[in-house]
């Protein structure tokens, strides 16, 4: 007869996998993305579905270097060295990713958003890589390097805070702004709408339009985007989440439901109030269900470069 701790570990490993897949799922837009970037860069097809296998040996990657590197147009720098023809797994593939990772470091890419060589050569950070490329895509946008279609909707909605914070323009004026056409503004309510419309509880969970692209979600202002005309993503704390990822983690009954795997699991305060509603979305204790980054930060954990 099993006991409760084997139920309690075998309901928590449950509930691990399940958060594994939701992270899964919200990485696709910018896998999708990036590769669609290096695609452009380097003149090699880098399919979504084939991107660490593509990289992994870190000969495209170190195309990379060389395609900034002249963007940067300074003939007294030295150009990166790599083996070329890097069997995939062996040390070639590790000095090339090793090569790609200190380069990064002195182009001005924190630590905190690089991966390790195996991580990359054994497929073990596929998050990393993606979260590093990115970050370098906007210090690389200082040379006239085109950035992935999620760094431009950064650009855009900076450049709408700019505006709104301007005392001379006020905000009414910002919002009878055409939407601009990048970003799908004009679809971007009716799919919001449609996912929203699943919730359950009661009171439902609070959703407004406060303007175009900025919608209060709970007791949260988010900005929204919709990313190459597919995927809506919510910018989050310097990130961006799948507006589906992020409603698994702060609707009350999406909660519920992602947890019922678990049978310790519960859920934080959900208070009466319209609009007040789980502030972390997970009880921190060894139990718990939530991953240690409930979101895709793009940033890291420092200010990244504008």
């Amino acid at each position: 007869m099993a006991s409760a701790a084997d139920g309690e570990e075998a309901g928590s490993d449950q509930v691990k996998e399940a958060a594994t897949v939701y992270q899964e799922r919200a990485l696709i837009p910018l896998v999708e993305d990036v590769s669609e970037w290096l695609t452009r860069l380097v003149g090699k097809t880098i399919l979504p579905e084939e991107f660490m296998s593509s990289l992994d040996d870190g000969v495209v990657l170190c195309q990379l270097i060389q395609v900034i590197q002249a963007k940067q147009n300074n003939p007294l720098k030295e150009k990166v060295k790599y083996n070329s023809k890097a069997a995939k797994g062996g040390w070639h593939a590790r000095d090339n990713a090793a090569t790609f990772i200190m380069w990064c470091k002195h182009f001005g890419v924190k630590s905190e958003v690089l991966f390790e060589s195996d991580g990359l050569v054994h497929h073990k950070q596929k998050r990393e890589v993606v979260l590093c490329l990115l970050e370098l895509s906007r210090f690389a946008a200082r040379y006239g390097v085109e950035p992935p279609a999620i760094i431009k909707l950064e650009k855009e909605i900076e450049s709408d805070e700019k505006l709104i914070s301007r005392k001379d323009i006020s905000k009414s004026a910002v919002q009878r702004r055409p939407a601009r056409g990048s970003s799908h503004l004009a679809d971007v309510d009716k799919e919001v709408a449609e996912m929203t419309s699943q919730c359950t509880c009661s009171p439902e969970f609070y959703v407004e339009k406060l303007r175009d692209g900025i919608y209060a979600l709970g007791n949260k202002r988010c900005l929204i985007r919709k990313l190459k005309g597919r995927h809506i993503m919510v910018r989050v704390g310097g990130g961006w989440d799948t507006l589906e990822n992020y409603l698994s983690c702060h609707d009350p009954c999406r909660v519920t439901l992602f947890r019922k795997a678990g049978a310790q699991a519960d859920m934080l305060n959900v208070q009466d109030a319209r609009g007040h509603v789980i502030e972390n979305g997970y009880r921190s204790n060894a139990n718990t269900a939530a991953t240690d980054e409930k979101f895709l930060h793009v940033r890291g954990r420092y200010k990244s470069a504008k």
